[in-house]
């Protein structure tokens, strides 16, 4: 699908968040589905997440409680971190303190991949999700659009699938994104956090990713948490927006199916 960017006008809209009647978390327990996480800073003493085991149980408590059945543990990692035995440690410390929640937790990482840096594609893959073939990884908020498709090849040429996380986050990106649908149709899929939905980056962030999501170029919406209240005010406030935005079949497939079907290392549907 040609999408014509350069001919879209942004139509603000003041209007308050309507009611919704049915319960995002009711509509997901009606249907017997539950959501699931792939981008969650929730290990402990890595990053700049929780800071203590303590931190990291509530965020899976507060999780579970939005609806949240499989969380997708992704750390930052770049060239400092990379074979960071701490990670892992914490990471099953963690596994065993919510041993009797309902919630199961995954290893992935967030890769940090800054275009001029040789090697760091392939030094990234095995850093994926799940060890699956898809790593999600982010990019300098000033890297071009040029940049970041050659590090899309780049993943191509490793058996990569990238994810690009939180695009809609990169003023870079923002200003000239007339050529996005180019990613998408090269292979890569987008992640938009919750947070960019609801506002908390402001108007220009979250009328973008309304955009992203129209135009069908999402694969996925994460928490990108850092902390427990992440998931207690913006999940499934986040959820229910998109809901409003594309139709719940969509953004059912956004919060669940597609990550269902990478951690089940099937091929998905790219977008909406």
């Amino acid at each position: 699908m040609n999408h014509t960017w350069n001919k879209y006008k942004y139509i603000l809209n003041d209007e308050f968040m309507q009611l919704i009647f049915i319960k995002a978390s009711d509509v997901l327990r009606e249907s017997g589905e539950h959501m699931i996480d792939i981008h969650s800073h929730i290990i402990f003493g890595i990053d700049d997440g929780p800071s203590n085991i303590e931190q990291s149980v509530e965020m899976v408590g507060k999780a579970e409680k939005a609806g949240v059945r499989t969380i997708v543990a992704t750390p930052h990692s770049h060239d400092k971190l990379f074979g960071s035995d701490r990670i892992f440690e914490n990471y099953q410390e963690i596994l065993y303190r919510i041993r009797d929640f309902g919630v199961t937790l995954k290893l992935g990482y967030e890769v940090f991949i800054h275009p001029a840096v040789s090697g760091m594609v392939k030094a990234s893959r095995g850093l994926t999700l799940d060890s699956g073939s898809c790593l999600l990884f982010e990019v300098p908020f000033n890297c071009t659009l040029a940049e970041g498709y050659s590090i899309i090849l780049n993943f191509h040429l490793e058996s990569i699938t990238p994810i690009i996380a939180h695009l809609e986050r990169n003023r870079n990106f923002l200003k000239n994104n007339k050529d996005i649908g180019k990613y998408v149709k090269a292979g890569c899929m987008i992640q938009i956090d919750m947070a960019s939905i609801i506002g908390v980056y402001g108007r220009g962030v979250k009328d973008f990713a309304k955009i992203l999501l129209k135009y069908g170029l999402v694969s996925f919406v994460a928490s990108n948490a850092h902390c427990a209240e992440d998931y207690e005010k913006w999940y499934l406030a986040a959820y229910r927006e998109v809901v409003k935005w594309i139709g719940e079949e969509s953004a059912n497939r956004l919060f669940l199916g597609n990550a269902e079907s990478i951690l089940n290392k099937e091929a998905i549907i790219q977008a909406v």
